[in-house]
């Protein structure tokens, strides 16, 4: 199927007006002018690829728009799979934190997270965007090992990284400034 007369971006140059043959979902053939018969004529409308979102922050907010409302998580998921598609993002990267004492409570709970994870692999076939699993290991919250192990042998974690939220590096290298935040969040006092 060709589709025809597009502003085509590619790795190294735009095409003013080309066009693009798709076969079995796979670009088959790109040419640099309109092709007669085409399926879909864009009268120079952008072609662009599709983005991939390598660590979204998203999921989370999707599931609990604000503390402690929480929405039906297929519909969540459902609607931020419908933004994503829409917005250009053909493959997206569900950063995921596994880690109950933080400041998002119970969002990042380990059977919270666990369960946002196994919705979203199990929602693949009605899903429009490749949705992966993006699972952020805290070196200081070993507690969150064995999840972590539990998810990759079921094969539902896709990419891990290691996170070291450490007090007096980092992000927090100010060490005042992250006891004001501490205490700010989880309304402790500074003591």
């Amino acid at each position: 199927m060709w589709l025809s007369d597009f502003r085509v971006v590619t790795p190294d140059q735009v095409l003013a007006r080309g066009s693009v043959r798709v076969e079995n979902g796979r670009i088959a053939e790109i040419a640099t002018a309109p092709v007669a018969g085409a399926a879909l004529r864009g009268d120079g409308l952008l072609l662009l690829p599709g983005f991939v979102d390598m660590h979204g922050d998203m999921v989370e907010r999707e599931v609990e728009p604000r503390p402690n409302v929480r929405m039906p998580m297929e519909l969540g998921l459902r609607d931020l799979d419908r933004r994503l598609a829409a917005s250009g993002v053909t493959t997206a990267y569900a950063a995921v934190s596994f880690h109950p004492g933080s400041a998002y409570g119970h969002i990042r709970h380990f059977d919270q997270t666990s369960a946002i994870i196994r919705a979203l692999k199990s929602m693949g076939e009605v899903l429009k965007v490749d949705h992966r699993v993006h699972a952020r290991f805290e070196i200081t919250f070993p507690d969150a090992l064995r999840v972590v192990e539990g998810l990759i042998a079921e094969g539902a974690v896709d990419l891990v990284s290691l996170t070291d939220h450490t007090p007096g590096q980092g992000q927090y290298r100010d060490l005042e400034a992250h006891v004001a935040r501490v205490a700010r969040e989880t309304g402790l006092s500074r003591e």
